[in-house]
């Protein structure tokens, strides 16, 4: 909330598409995606907190936010909120009016290597 805080010094108005790296359980987006069903709001994170967010975000949006499984090969179009790990980054398509980081730089992970 720190974060929120802060950024709201610097905004003329609020944003109505967000690309947040390391978005942990989903706060932001939770904020987001309540406020208003025309928010877009896109999550990229580690594997372990995809879990979560992933979770949390399909429980308050419902099929607004598309979610990463090993399966899933698309792409998340301009009008879609989503739950990514951070390796997917190249599958979002934008413009975002905001990006977001709040410390967690620190933590991303390179994309996984297959072992044969």
């Amino acid at each position: 909330l720190l974060c929120l805080a802060a950024l709201s010094r610097h905004v003329d108005r609020p944003p109505q598409s967000v690309l947040e790296l390391g978005g942990g359980f989903g706060v932001l987006g939770e904020i987001l995606l309540t406020r208003s069903n025309l928010v877009r709001y896109v999550d990229l994170d580690i594997p372990p907190l995809l879990t979560v967010a992933s979770y949390y975000l399909r429980e308050l949006a419902g099929d607004r936010v598309d979610v990463y499984d090993d399966g899933w090969s698309g792409r998340v179009g301009a009008d879609r909120s989503a739950v990514l790990p951070s390796w997917r980054i190249d599958d979002v398509d934008g413009p975002f009016d905001l990006f977001v980081n709040c410390f967690s730089f620190q933590e991303m992970e390179p994309a996984p290597s297959l072992v044969i």
